[in-house]
């Protein structure tokens, strides 16, 4: 998915992938504040509070950053993101254009892994 969102945390483009992966239409987001709509409660403000230091150049753009989303259903879909800044011919970071890649199955499929290995081991461990 890509998505812009300018410097007060509005989105001003979404691709259809990331319309699909949220389950709204263009104009149900495009407009609307990213932090205060798309993401779960939880982590809204510490996202939220990342991207304004990003944009007051107190921290260097991540790069790579994975989190949740919150679709229209109310399901949470993790997301790794690849972060660009938008700068204007000032150089001034006006906000960021992100690329986004749906990993929860592939979390939800590394969990379960561990957790089986971790029975394993103490299977193991239990008849030694």
């Amino acid at each position: 998915m890509f998505v812009a969102i300018n410097d007060k945390g509005d989105v001003t483009l979404i691709n259809r992938k990331g319309l699909d992966i949220l389950g709204y239409d263009e104009k149900d987001v495009v407009g609307k504040n990213w932090f205060d709509n798309f993401l779960p409660e939880k982590i809204r403000e510490e996202v939220k509070s990342v991207s304004q230091k990003i944009l007051a150049g107190e921290l260097n753009s991540a790069e790579y950053y994975e989190n949740a989303v919150l679709t229209k259903s109310g399901q949470e879909r993790i997301i790794a993101w690849h972060n660009v800044d938008m700068k204007d011919d000032a150089g001034n970071i006006i906000g960021h254009l992100s690329s986004g890649e749906d990993i929860t199955d592939r979390k939800l499929a590394e969990r379960e892994l561990r957790i089986k290995d971790s029975a394993i081991a103490s299977s193991i461990n239990a008849i030694a």
